[in-house]
């Protein structure tokens, strides 16, 4: 319960406080400093309090740019897009998430068909396949879509594994 309150947390709620100070110099600058100080958690292992610091600056007055010619007007710069990364708790709770559900188990060719729920599958991935009487651990070796071998299984395909042992309808997927 405690790591879904976690993830529940990271994701709509923010541990942050922030306090900004305004200082003006002497110049025609102001400088806005900016401090960041993460609040304390009941966690056992939490690593003490962090502050960063960063300083912005201002100026007063237009702001120069490159003309294009003709029109007169000018180029603004192009924003830089950013990745955000993902906690590392997140990341956790992704992990507990299944993958997929088997569908169908062909015994005969020990064959099983999994119906990707979240993310993807990669060819030589280690699977772990559990249900109420099923607890199987083994890479995807051999994955085929309509009897093509594929590298790459997406959210939605249905993909036939060859299986080790015996798998049953409903048994989850999980990556390892």
């Amino acid at each position: 319960m405690e790591l879904f309150k976690r993830i529940a947390k990271s994701l709509f709620g923010s541990s942050r406080s922030s306090k900004s100070k305004s200082v003006k110099s002497s110049g025609s600058k102001t400088v806005k400093i900016r401090k960041t100080v993460r609040k304390k958690t009941a966690k056992k292992k939490s690593p003490p309090p962090k502050t960063k610091t960063s300083v912005k600056t201002k100026t007063k007055g237009k702001t120069k740019g490159k003309s294009t010619g003709r029109s007169g007007k000018t180029k603004r710069p192009v924003k830089k897009k950013t990745v955000k990364r993902q906690p590392a708790m997140v990341k956790e709770a992704l992990a507990l998430l299944p993958v997929g559900e088997v569908t169908h188990y062909f015994p005969h060719v020990q064959a099983a068909v999994i119906k990707v729920g979240r993310g993807e599958i990669r060819k030589g991935e280690v699977l772990s396949i559990r249900g109420h009487t099923t607890n199987l651990r083994q890479p995807a070796d051999s994955m085929q879509i309509d009897h093509k071998p594929v590298q790459l299984a997406r959210t939605g395909d249905e993909i036939g594994i060859r299986v080790k042992s015996r798998v049953r309808a409903g048994d989850k997927v999980y990556k390892v």
